[in-house]
C-alpha cells in the first residue's frame, strides 16, 4: 500500500473545495495507481464535509483503496497515523509527503517514504505583486497594435509599377 498525503495531489488554499489538482503529483498518482493495482490510500490533515472530500475526489479522478482524516497538521501526530494505518492494511510499500518534517519521522519509524518537492510557482517573478493597469491604458495600447497590425497588412504598391504603360 502506497499513502500519499493530500498537499501532493492538490496545492494548498485556504478553502479545500478551491484546490488546485497538482499536475506532477497527479500524474505519479496515476502512474502509480496503474503499477500497483489500486492499491493506493491517501491521508488528509483537515476536511470541512465528507462531502466536499469525496466531491473534490471525484471531480479530480482520484480513487483510493482507503482514505482517512487525520485531524492535525502535526508532524509527530501525522507519522504515528500514517504508520498505524499501514500497520492495519498489513503491506508497507511507501508513504508519500511534501512535509519534510513528517517525511524525517516516517523514516526513523521504519517506513519507506517519499518527498516530493514541486514548486508552486513556476517563475519567480509571477509571486510579485503588481499593480493592475489602468484600463484607458488598456484599451490606448490595444488600439495602438490594432493599428500597427494594419499598417503592416496595408501594401503600398511598387513604384515601378505603372498602369497603362
Amino acid at each position: 500500500m502506497i499513502i500519499f498525503h493530500m498537499d501532493v495531489l492538490a496545492r494548498p488554499h485556504e478553502e479545500f473545495g478551491a484546490r488546485v489538482p497538482d499536475p506532477e503529483g497527479m500524474r505519479l498518482w496515476s502512474d502509480l495507481h496503474q503499477t500497483h493495482l489500486g492499491r493506493l490510500g491517501l491521508v488528509i490533515d483537515e476536511v470541512p464535509s465528507q462531502a466536499i472530500l469525496e466531491h473534490w475526489l471525484r471531480v479530480n479522478g482520484v480513487r483510493a483503496s482507503i482514505y482517512e482524516v487525520l485531524e492535525t497538521a502535526d508532524p509527530q501526530i501525522k507519522a504515528e497515523k500514517v504508520q498505524r494505518l499501514m500497520m492495519s492494511v498489513g503491506i508497507q510499500d511507501w508513504y508519500v509527503d511534501i512535509d519534510p518534517r513528517t517525511i524525517a519521522l516516517t523514516l526513523r519509524m521504519g517506513i519507506p517514504s517519499m518527498l516530493i518537492a514541486n514548486p508552486y510557482v513556476l517563475r519567480p517573478e509571477w509571486l510579485e505583486e503588481s499593480d493592475p493597469r489602468p484600463w484607458d491604458q488598456l484599451v490606448t495600447e490595444m488600439d495602438s497594435q490594432l493599428e500597427l497590425r494594419a499598417m503592416r497588412a496595408w501594401k503600398e504598391p511598387d513604384e515601378d509599377r505603372s498602369f497603362g504603360s
